[in-house]
């Protein structure tokens, strides 16, 4: 029994030391988030010290050693029973820091689902060891000054969603590893000095939706894999050196909403396979080269809003089935080899805003029935087009930029062009423009550009101060110019030469600085740079201008009245003298006293022979036709004759 006692005693004494032995092991196990957050602080300072002081200002929060409390732009996942709370998002979107990566522990990281330090000024490269935060899924780098490649690595971040790293500037190819971010739906590499080519692996997004690799230096054709990114609803290759053709394949991104491939090298034809993206409506493959026809397959898509293949080397003729495109914003078919009509039921789209097919070979008229409310911008220049340009050419009040140059155009100037106080932009020259733009145009507020030259134009110009550019040469102006041109402080480009303009030029920088030639061959401009100096006016100009006019008037009409009058005392003298004469017969009319003639309603008087004759032979003399007015004076003056006479 006793030893039964001492084997129990000895078990209690164990038992017990093993209980007080586990208690600083359980005390560490408590410690073990408090540690892991005390490691993701540190982190967070050091990188902290390595920015500039501006920013280590701006980031005054983070102190202490637990980053989920009260720190900026750190978030954090919610604390539970079992684990206190860990860092899994770093925000410091455009907050101003200064600094680079280089310094990121992020091994201590490894809980980072969100990175996002865009809209900063951080530089130097993109380091490698960000695949040290394997949960990341959102990775935004965007509009910094990064420099050197993508790291391969960016790869093994099997959970990435969303990588942006567009507007820096960033080298070097685009790794063939981003085909293995499969989970990825928004890639955004723009505007970088990226080279090489598109990898084929691009095709292994089958999430993706929005791919943005514009302005960079990219090389080589467009991958046919392309075709395999089936979510995809924007596709933006624009503005590198992409050869080669378009691929057929694109026509099963059924998906497919826009579709810029514009600013390329790309040659070939348009696929008609392309139709397949049946709810296209943004399609831009402009400054290319490509050749060839608009597919007729184009004519299923209907959702079209803009459509620009201008300055390509497309020929053919526009297609009629433009028309059923009911929401038509943008058709821009400008420099190519376009030829044929401009379809008569275009005039019918009313949702166009901007109606562009300069540079081509097109004949014909243009639609005279315009319903287009919305247009702003209306260019038909540099073709063969005649007839008249269309009356409601201003229906909108919208209407901003003219272009009709260098056509066949005839008639006067659309009327509806007088109240267009949107206009910004006119230009009309080169054609067979009649009309007086006195009456024509109207008050402009915006119009800073303006060229009219060779036409068949006359009148007067008006106020424009805003204009940048007149240039109304060849063409038959007449009148000096108007007192409000130096008020016209945004004229830099002038040329009125070939007119009958006369006066004093402004004295205005453009017309101080333009060359000769742009007043040459007017009726008589003076001053500045055109040779002639103005004659010396004094003070009262107006009252000097008006002077000579009433000279002109009134001198003719006091010198009739007075050869009338001498006249009358004649009459009278050689009738009192021989009062018989005046029963002579009618045969002496032949001895005549004057004879007057009319040109143009103008009296004429010549004396020839007096004879002594009665008021009333003047008038049997008086054979010259439609001189109905000039008898009526003289039947006054036979009146006037028999009395004073008498």
């Amino acid at each position: 029994m006793k030893e039964f006692s001492m084997f129990l005693t000895i078990k209690i004494i164990l038992f017990s030391c093993y209980i007080l032995s586990c208690v600083p092991f359980l005390d560490s196990a408590r410690e073990v988030p408090v540690l892991l957050t005390t490691s993701e602080a540190s982190a967070l300072l050091k990188w902290k010290a390595s920015l500039d002081e501006q920013s280590q200002s701006l980031l005054s929060s983070w102190v202490g050693s637990n980053p989920c409390q009260g720190w900026m732009g750190i978030g954090c996942s919610n604390a539970t029973a079992d684990a206190q709370s860990v860092v899994t998002s770093i925000k410091l979107h455009n907050v101003s820091l200064i600094g680079t990566l280089l310094h990121l522990d992020t091994w201590s990281l490894q809980n980072i689902v969100t990175l996002d330090l865009a809209f900063n000024t951080l530089f130097g490269n993109i380091p490698s060891n960000l695949v040290n935060m394997s949960q990341l899924q959102i990775l935004d780098l965007s509009n910094n000054n990064f420099s050197g490649v993508i790291p391969p690595e960016i790869g093994m971040l099997k959970y990435m969603g969303e990588l942006s790293m567009n507007n820096n500037n960033l080298e070097g190819h685009i790794p063939d590893s981003i085909g293995n971010l499969t989970n990825l739906t928004v890639l955004y590499l723009e505007l970088n000095s990226l080279t090489g080519h598109i990898p084929n692996s691009i095709g292994n997004l089958v999430n993706l939706t929005k791919l943005y690799l514009y302005g960079n230096g990219l090389t080589g054709p467009i991958p046919p894999e392309i075709g395999g990114l089936k979510s995809v609803y924007l596709c933006d290759l624009s503005q590198n050196f992409l050869t080669g053709v378009i691929p057929s394949t694109i026509g099963n991104m059924t998906t497919l909403y826009f579709l810029y491939l514009y600013n390329n090298k790309l040659s070939g034809s348009i696929p008609p396979e392309i139709s397949g993206a049946w709810g296209l409506t943004d399609f831009q493959i402009k400054e290319n080269l490509i050749n060839g026809t608009i597919p007729i397959s184009f004519r299923n898509s209907t959702w079209l809003k803009r459509f620009n293949i201008a300055d390509n080397l497309i020929s053919g003729s526009i297609p009629d089935y433009f028309i059923n495109f009911t929401m038509l914003e943008v058709l821009d078919l400008s420099f190519n080899q376009l030829s044929g009509l401009i379809p008569p039921e275009l005039g019918k789209r009313t949702a166009l805003v901007t109606f562009s097919v300069l540079s081509n070979s097109l004949n014909g008229s243009i639609p005279q029935d315009m319903n287009w409310t919305r247009m702003e911008d209306f260019q038909v220049a540099n073709n063969m087009l005649s007839g008249p340009l269309p009356h409601e050419i201003c229906t909108s009040g919208l209407l901003k930029r003219i272009g009709a140059s260098n056509n066949f155009f005839s008639g006067r100037i659309p009327k509806s062009l007088k109240n267009c106080s949107s206009l910004i932009r006119l230009r009309l020259d080169g054609n067979q423009l009649t009309g007086n733009i006195s009456n024509d145009f109207g008050i402009y507020p915006e119009l800073n550009y303006i060229n009219l030259s060779n036409n068949k134009l006359y009148g007067e110009f008006g106020d424009l101060k805003d204009l940048q550019t007149l240039n109304l040469s060849h063409n038959n102006l007449t009148g000096s110019f108007p007192s409000t041109f130096p008020q016209m402080i945004s004229l830099t480009t002038v040329d009125v030469s070939y007119n009958q303009l006369e006066g004093p030029l402004p004295k205005m920088r453009a017309f101080e600085e333009a060359p000769m030639e742009a007043f040459r061959n007017n009726k008589h401009l003076c001053g500045n740079n055109t040779g002639f100096e103005c004659p010396i006016q004094p003070r009262n100009q107006a009252h000097i201008k008006k002077f000579p006019m009433v000279i002109i008037i009134i001198l003719p009409i006091v010198g009739f009245m007075l050869f009338v009058v001498i006249i009358l005392g004649t009459f009278c003298y050689l009738h009192k003298r021989n009062p018989n004469e005046t029963n002579r017969p009618q045969e002496r009319q032949r001895e005549t006293l004057f004879s007057i003639w009319s040109y143009d309603g103008n009296m004429i008087l010549h004396i020839r022979h007096i004879y002594k004759h009665k008021p009333s032979w003047i008038l049997a003399n008086f054979t010259t036709p439609n001189l109905k007015r000039q008898r009526t004076i003289l039947n006054a003056l036979e009146g006037a004759f028999k009395q004073l006479c008498s």
